[in-house]
């Protein structure tokens, strides 16, 4: 019971953080460039797939015996506060209800493929931020993201 509290706290600690900081990262967007595309939402929503991809992939290897604690707090609290996913199918309705249809096309479009992107790019650069031999500089070598596991394949 109480380690359930303690992970509700980390949750809400980490998703209180993410909030603000979401919160303060649009602030900026809309008050710099007075844009009607949401492009301050499709920054956070960017950002924070990396910030996933980097975490997951950094907690897994780095902290194998508090990795619960630390992904409660930073991949579910503090991501799950930052991403905007929810935003942006509001923002995405509203601009096909406004007859914007291919702004909204672009839109989602641009908001998966560079998310996509943004996730393997923060999981390869964990896995390489502690290598200091040359392997960045051979791609045979470049695995983004492990394999997932075959469902035959009992030692996983």
């Amino acid at each position: 019971m109480i380690r359930e509290l303690f992970h509700a706290l980390l949750v809400g600690v980490g998703a209180a953080l993410g909030g603000l900081t979401r919160w303060g990262v649009t602030l900026t967007f809309v008050s710099l460039l007075e844009l009607s595309f949401p492009l301050g939402t499709l920054f956070v929503n960017v950002t924070g797939c990396f910030i996933l991809g980097y975490l997951a992939k950094w907690l897994t290897d780095r902290l194998p015996l508090h990795f619960e604690e630390w992904r409660l707090l930073c991949a579910v609290g503090f991501c799950g506060g930052y991403t905007t996913f929810s935003t942006y199918e509001w923002e995405v309705s509203g601009l096909f209800g406004q007859g914007f249809s291919l702004t909204a096309i672009g839109y989602l479009v641009v908001s998966v493929v560079l998310g996509l992107l943004a996730v393997q790019l923060g999981a390869w650069l964990a896995e390489r931020r502690d290598h200091s031999d040359d392997s960045l500089d051979d791609p045979e070598e470049a695995v983004i993201l492990p394999a997932l596991p075959a469902k035959n394949n009992p030692q996983r």
